[in-house]
């Protein structure tokens, strides 16, 4: 009887074991995707605050930063949508930026409203904010 209720006592300490690890296992998979997903977020509002001080600055001044002849700005803001933003987003971007570059100031204007409304969109539904 001794070595029958050892044997059951082993694989019941074997099956707790595989349960921890199994369970571990699963936990850190998780919050890796959890981590992954908190890093991205991150940069899709650093990307969003570049846009957003770039606006800032054209309402409060009318025209945007100049420096050297170039848009000071807008090359770090343009670069941000590249590497973060959605494909809309860089369409948007990339409409804003010939908008500026043909100096039509009412299509610039157009063009960034409607990339500042389309990332708002984009990332309040990521952080599932509601309307």
């Amino acid at each position: 009887m001794d070595i029958e209720t050892i044997d059951i006592k082993n694989w019941e300490l074997i099956v707790s074991a595989l349960i921890v690890v199994v369970g571990w296992g699963v936990t850190s998979y998780f919050n890796r995707i959890q981590d992954i997903a908190n890093i991205r977020i991150r940069y899709r509002l650093d990307m969003f605050d570049s846009i957003l001080v770039l606006w800032n600055h054209i309402q409060e001044n009318g025209t945007i930063p100049v420096q050297d002849g170039r848009f000071a700005q807008l090359s770090n803001v343009r670069q941000n949508f590249q590497l973060y933003g959605r494909q809309g987003e860089i369409d948007s971007m990339e409409q804003f930026v010939k908008a500026l570059d043909k100096e039509d100031l009412s299509e610039s204007n157009k063009c960034l409203g409607k990339l500042i409304s389309l990332s708002r969109k984009n990332i309040r539904k990521e952080l599932r904010i509601k309307n």
